[in-house]
């Protein structure tokens, strides 16, 4: 079916879904939400690219042994092409990525005109494997790096044998954790050495944030690990019901984007890859796929929002809560002021102040100045520094903005309220009076100010009983992000701000990251295409129409589908209105002022 005849029927505009960012999103959505089909209309990436076709002679005895590697990967590849009369061909590359000077070799398969991702090692041989083990795994349409990772996750083969088309993945590994596995790491200074049990819920939090990196390094290549940050930081999610926290969202990563690496300015590029960044942006997918699945009647009850009384908008669910964990102190305000002294155990009376909640700021003056990031970890105050995209607020500021604002962002604050820290708990180069400064007391006289429903939140603040050394790099190193759900990790290179060659996570139009701005403006979009007619869509879509008739010229009203995303970004009155008494509260108290990126870096539409 044509797909601008599908949404006339709708009575709605085609929105262009069919980007090359867009198929990739909804081939993801496919993959991991099983509760909800994609919409007829919208095309898997594979699909797209044109190189799948109904597999001749291709049975589940023939997978079996490629999986299990019982047939060599080229060998395979060769028989599968000779069968289905493709043209095959391996192409040597050169490899600019890491492992360049240690002697790498690249090669790639070419099937029907068609690339498939980098197969590379220290011998061409090897390399040459490596690729057509890639080929296949997309061919096959198997759980990429199940083949490469000796991943012995069962199939239920039959359905694809047959051509019944993607075949269903049955792990006996849970679906919100990696394929578990001893890490091939050797503990360094960096790594956290402590395994004694929990002494307290921050010591709970940082064992499972860490069990979670540990499994997710298992399934990275061996060639990101030398070029990997040493920093990262969990999301995690409490449900009183299952009465334990689950890790839902990991992030990899210190420092921002270089301005000379940058290309082009259209939503695709990440500017600031540091940890704890990185890890809300990745909640952020778990958050919509969280509204799909309210979206659907059938799966309602399962999701983590709720509709309460009196109220237009969605909220969190009274028994969900989430904690953020981070192994390194967050970079500005809280870090700056702190005295290097890694063997320093938590005293009494630490014990007693993250157990009672009690704040107790630093108010010293001259402390709490906004800074700004600039490269890895060069920190400086944001007066006098011009906006530039590789200038980023520090890590200390942003938890600072969030814990006003929300961590759900300006576009979701249209459909759901403002959603908070219950904790955050850091791993080494703790003080609690830095924290308390950084993370909300700079701002504490502004509550009466902030218009409902958004607030001042004051989280938990704790650290381990144990604190650990990190050193964060000068330089921007890989970045790393993986969500729950996800059966591998993205790598992010610093240099471009977009996936790295190396990344296990590879799709064949677009380099762009599943975290960018073009990625969340394609899941928007599909969320709001998706949900069921009624008076509830209607109203959703009014809040976002009516917002935006409001904050233009008042004349016309756009479609909320065709918006582009700084369009979308200004639908969010309320929450534009908080944002800007909040930076006029700190720059009236003197803490300099709030760094913007280029208003341009919002203004695509695909």
């Amino acid at each position: 079916e044509d797909p601008s005849s599908h949404y006339r029927k709708l009575g709605r505009p085609n929105t262009g879904i069919k980007s090359k960012l867009s198929l990739e999103i909804m081939a993801e959505y496919q993959q991991t939400n099983p509760y909800r089909a994609t919409p007829k209309d919208i095309c898997t990436a594979e699909t797209y690219a044109g190189a799948k076709r109904p597999a001749v002679g291709i049975n589940s005895e023939f997978i079996s042994d490629f999986k299990s590697r019982e047939k060599n990967a080229v060998a395979a590849l060769h028989e599968y092409s000779q069968k289905n009369r493709l043209t095959l061909s391996f192409q040597p590359e050169t490899y600019q990525g890491p492992g360049s000077q240690m002697g790498m070799f690249a090669f790639c398969a070419i099937v029907n005109k068609n690339r498939y991702a980098q197969g590379y090692a220290n011998n061409k041989k090897e390399a040459k494997r490596l690729a057509a083990v890639r080929a296949m795994e997309s061919l096959l349409e198997l759980t990429q790096g199940s083949v490469l990772y000796d991943d012995k996750e069962p199939l239920q083969l039959e359905r694809f044998a047959s051509g019944g088309g993607r075949p269903v993945v049955v792990s006996s590994t849970p679906a919100h954790l990696p394929p578990s596995g001893p890490s091939p790491l050797k503990p360094t200074d960096n790594d956290e050495l402590d395994n004694s049990e929990p002494n307290n819920e921050c010591d709970e939090l940082a064992k499972l944030s860490r069990d979670a990196v540990d499994e997710l390094r298992v399934v990275l290549p061996q060639v990101v690990y030398p070029l990997m940050s040493p920093v990262y930081a969990a999301v995690l999610c409490y449900r009183s019901d299952q009465g334990q926290s689950e890790v839902v969202s990991i992030g990899i990563g210190n420092g921002c984007t270089q301005s000379e690496f940058i290309q082009s300015i259209d939503g695709r590029t990440l500017f600031d890859l540091s940890a704890i960044v990185i890890a809300r942006r990745s909640l952020f997918r778990f958050l919509y796929r969280e509204l799909r699945r309210y979206s659907c009647p059938e799966t309602r009850f399962q999701s983590i929002f709720e509709q309460r009384p009196n109220s237009d908008l969605l909220s969190l669910r009274e028994n969900v809560r989430f904690d953020l964990y981070t192994n390194a102190c967050p970079l500005g305000d809280a870090d700056r002021y702190v005295i290097d002294d890694y063997d320093l155990k938590l005293t009494a009376a630490e014990r007693d102040l993250m157990d009672s909640g009690e704040r107790r700021p630093d108010m010293t003056p001259g402390r709490g100045n906004l800074t700004v990031k600039v490269g890895g970890y060069s920190v400086t105050d944001s007066s006098g520094v011009p906006n530039a995209t590789d200038r980023c607020m520090s890590d200390s500021d942003k938890l600072l903005r969030w814990n006003v604002l929300g961590i759900q962002g300006s576009i979701l604050s249209v459909i759901i309220e403002p959603i908070y820290w219950n904790s955050v708990t850091v791993g080494s180069r703790y003080n609690h009076g830095h924290m308390a400064r950084a993370l909300c007391c700079r701002v504490e006289d502004m509550v009466g100010r902030i218009p409902q429903p958004f607030r001042l939140c004051c989280p938990l603040m704790g650290r381990n009983t144990h604190c650990t050394r990190v050193q964060i790099p000068h330089n921007p190193k890989l970045s790393i992000n993986w969500g729950i759900g996800d059966t591998s990790a993205e790598v992010v290179d610093p240099d471009g701000g977009k996936r790295h060659l190396s990344s296990p996570i590879q799709m064949p139009h677009s380099s762009a990251s599943r975290l960018s701005k073009a990625a969340m403006l394609v899941r928007i979009r599909s969320l709001l295409e998706t949900w069921p007619e009624g008076d509830e869509k209607n109203r959703i879509f009014s809040r976002y129409e009516l917002a935006w008739s409001a904050a233009g010229d008042g004349s016309s009203i756009i479609p909320v589908c065709t918006m582009s995303y700084a369009q979308l970004k200004a639908c969010a009155e309320t929450y534009n209105r908080t944002k800007r008494i909040f930076e006029a509260h700190l720059s009236q108290h003197n803490y300099g002022p709030w760094l913007h990126k280029p208003s341009y870096v919002n203004e695509f539409d695909k």
